[in-house]
């Protein structure tokens, strides 16, 4: 070969590389060696955020879209996450879990990538082998792709965004696994809402939704105690439909609670899910209540909980007008004495229910679920404290309980507790 046709197939090799090159991302020179270096340096990044450097998110997100071409920048930090939220899964938390404690220790703009990431770490998982209700939690949440961002500055603020919310989920601690992981689910294996016979659980959600929305105090009773009666009938009826086949495994569902007052709110869910045959425990670092039982009684005690705390919130700054002011002292007082007085009720109901149904195969039946229940609390809560909560206020003491008796429907004072 001569040295003009070596010249002639180098020229022709060098424009193939350089075609290549532009239509391929190219690497800058910078800090990084490459897309292993990057992900261990935003790696850190979240961890020193975590350890408290507010601005350790910021400037790794400057370094990293200077570094490498922006998109690939965005992929790592997604592909960090996910790897991430699997892990915090594995942990007990599930979506809604997630949710709730994004929003309340960062922003809307973190949930938001949290939600397109979940539903990255969601796509190689077929949908018969997730459990309906965690199909239900991600249902309706923001599934665009995550970290959507385009021009640099905007790609640094979204990768900003994200290491601030990867810092969040290193940090969160083993929490209680109550549904089975994305992939392990297979159906039949484990009871779930669509087991409940609908029309029963539409009709309690709509009976409650009607006494949250009345302005007569009456109504409301009538209303919600309509609504608990009817679950409690639905419930002791399948208990003697079952008697004698295999029982089901009892399960969990947490219920979070916001702040202020969140553990005179803990007192109510404790309240409800007492007259529901189910046991609860406070975790007050996290600001959630775990209420363990069957599955018809979680969703009981879940639906009728969130219509008595709406019910109680209007309750409460009623009384608080009537009273001349905002005094915390108050509230918490008139929140305690509600709990308790809901909770009366709510049993005396559920009891007045079993006399009705005056079956002598009850008596066994609910001796065995309140043992099954009891068993499933302490295998999740092997260590809990009962705390009590306080009550300063005689006036929201008295108010509380006589609004609880216009309102709706076991409770005490007494939480039982467990620290995360």
């Amino acid at each position: 070969m001569t040295s003009q046709n070596r010249a002639r197939r180098a020229a022709k090799q060098r424009q193939r590389d350089a075609r290549r090159a532009q239509q391929q991302p190219r690497e800058r020179p910078g800090m990084f060696e490459g897309v292993q270096d990057l992900a261990l340096d935003l790696a850190a990044a979240a961890r020193a955020t975590l350890a408290g450097n507010t601005s350790a998110a910021e400037e790794a997100a400057f370094v990293a879209v200077t570094s490498v071409e922006p998109r690939r920048a965005q992929q790592i930090m997604v592909d960090l996450l996910a790897d991430c939220l699997t892990h915090t899964w594995r942990g007990g938390w599930q979506p809604v879990d997630l949710h709730e404690i994004t929003m309340r220790k960062l922003s809307r703009e973190h949930a938001a990538v949290l939600a397109g990431v979940t539903a990255s770490a969601m796509a190689p998982f077929a949908k018969d082998t997730v459990h309906p209700a965690w199909l239900a939690q991600i249902h309706g949440q923001q599934t665009d792709r995550p970290l959507a961002s385009t021009g640099r500055l905007d790609v640094a603020w979204s990768v900003t965004v994200a290491i601030q919310l990867l810092a969040l989920l290193m940090g969160l601690p083993t929490i209680e696994l109550l549904l089975p992981l994305p992939g392990s689910y297979r159906p039949g294996s484990s009871a779930s809402e669509g087991d409940i016979d609908q029309k029963v659980l539409a009709k309690v959600r709509g009976l409650l939704a009607k006494a949250e929305s009345t302005e007569f105090d009456e109504e409301a009773e009538l209303l919600s105690a309509k609504a608990q009666e009817l679950m409690t009938r639905y419930s002791l009826d399948r208990l003697l439909v079952e008697a004698g086949q295999q029982p089901p495994v009892a399960g969990g569902r947490r219920i979070w609670l916001e702040s202020p007052y969140a553990s005179a709110k803990a007192l109510l869910a404790a309240a409800v899910g007492g007259a529901n045959r189910c046991s609860v425990v406070w975790t007050e670092a996290l600001g959630y209540v775990t209420v363990i039982g069957d599955e018809r009684d979680l969703v009981a005690t879940e639906v009728v909980v969130t219509s008595l705390l709406v019910q109680a919130g209007r309750a409460m700054a009623h009384g608080s007008v009537r009273a001349g002011g905002q005094k915390r002292s108050y509230r918490q007082s008139f929140l305690v004495a509600y709990a308790q007085r809901v909770g009366e009720r709510l049993q005396d109901t559920s009891e007045h229910v079993a006399a009705e149904v005056g079956s002598a195969a009850l008596v066994p039946v609910r001796a065995a679920q309140d043992e099954r229940v009891e068993r499933a609390r302490e295998a999740m809560f092997p260590r809990t404290t009962s705390r009590s909560v306080a009550v300063s206020n005689y006036q929201g003491y008295a108010e509380g309980r006589a609004a609880a008796d216009q309102a709706t429907l076991h409770g005490s004072a007494q939480l039982p507790t467990t620290g995360t």
